[in-house]
């Protein structure tokens, strides 16, 4: 009796190591399966990233502002819409000349309905880049757009130069 009881003993004993070894391999699969899932997201996530440029483009439309003080509102969403991240208007007061800041951008906001925007205020625009620690300086505009000194400014400082199409509901790159 006692041979029979230690030969049942250990046919059982062998039966779980079997069962727990079939446990493994079908966790393991499992395992395997999740990872090709995760890397085929990933590789899906990248290509999305490389097909949608982020940062100020053309195109991109965005209401039009309600006031001069909406613009600096509208430049932020467009911001955003154009995948930007952390775009967003400054506190109003002392901002020290930048009305909006995201990612590696820096803007200000100039709501002149009939008067161009003129290269003083592109160099300022440069200093308060500088200050804001941002590496690019965006300059929008709603009006007429910038004057021939301006655009040379822009281009030496390199700052791009946004103009608000009403018509189209976006803003053009001018610089």
């Amino acid at each position: 009796m006692v041979g029979e009881s230690g030969g049942n003993s250990q046919t059982r004993g062998i039966a779980r190591d079997r069962a727990a070894e079939r446990e493994v391999q079908r966790v393991e699969r499992e395992l395997r399966r999740q990872e090709e899932k995760l890397r085929k997201e990933k590789e899906l996530r990248e290509e999305q990233q490389k097909a949608v440029p982020v940062g100020p483009r053309a195109g991109v439309k965005v209401r039009p502002p309600e006031t001069a003080d909406d613009f600096e509102s509208v430049c932020a969403e467009w911001l955003k819409k154009c995948g930007v991240p952390g775009a967003r208007r400054t506190p109003k007061g002392s901002d020290q000349g930048v009305d909006v800041l995201g990612g590696d951008y820096a803007g200000q906001c100039k709501f002149y309905p009939h008067q161009k925007t003129t290269a003083p205020e592109i160099r300022e625009s440069e200093g308060a880049r500088r200050q804001a620690g941002a590496k690019k300086m965006l300059f929008f505009h709603y009006g007429p757009g910038f004057t021939d000194e301006a655009k040379v400014a822009a281009k030496k400082l390199n700052v791009e130069l946004w103009r608000y199409i009403p018509a189209k509901q976006t803003f053009h790159r001018e610089s």
